[in-house]
């Protein structure tokens, strides 16, 4: 049982982890935009 329950645990963490790294890649990816858009403005 607890087995099973440490495997539930690690798959949820490594969910939540991937998650995270598309949210952060995405949002670095629209500040680049972003800059780049303030770039030409100016």
């Amino acid at each position: 049982m607890i087995h099973t329950n440490l495997k539930k645990k690690f798959s949820c963490c490594v969910l939540v982890f991937l998650l995270f790294a598309v949210i952060c890649v995405w949002k670095e990816k629209k500040k680049g935009s972003y800059s780049d858009s303030f770039k030409l403005q100016t």
